[in-house]
């Protein structure tokens, strides 16, 4: 319980900028990681659902094109995204002015 507590206070502490930073963080993590894996499960789910001989992948089987058009955007997609999040963070830590200035939690609440 103690531990929570710490945490708890912590976050109390911290500056407005790096509690931003952090939650962009782990969003841009979750959020890559989803499209990961969704990329992969649609890829593996069309070809596993049906299993197509060589003449029927090359004939325009469009739930097969689809999975295989899923997995191989999911990871240039998820690099996209993670590119775009670091970036956001890099704008919210270095922005000049009085947004990067230290505001503790504590503060703006009171």
């Amino acid at each position: 319980m103690e531990f929570i507590s710490i945490i708890f206070e912590y976050i109390y502490n911290t500056s407005l900028a790096g509690f931003l930073f952090a939650a962009i963080y782990l969003f841009s993590m979750y959020f890559a990681w989803k499209v990961w894996i969704e990329g992969i499960n649609a890829g593996a789910a069309e070809d596993v659902k049906i299993h197509l001989t060589n003449q029927q992948r090359h004939s325009g089987n469009t739930n097969y094109a689809r999975g295989i058009r899923n997995f191989r955007g999911a990871i240039p997609r998820a690099i996209k995204i993670a590119l775009i999040l670091i970036g956001l963070q890099l704008v919210l830590v270095l922005l000049p002015g009085s947004f990067a200035k230290i505001y503790p939690l504590r503060e703006i609440l009171g």
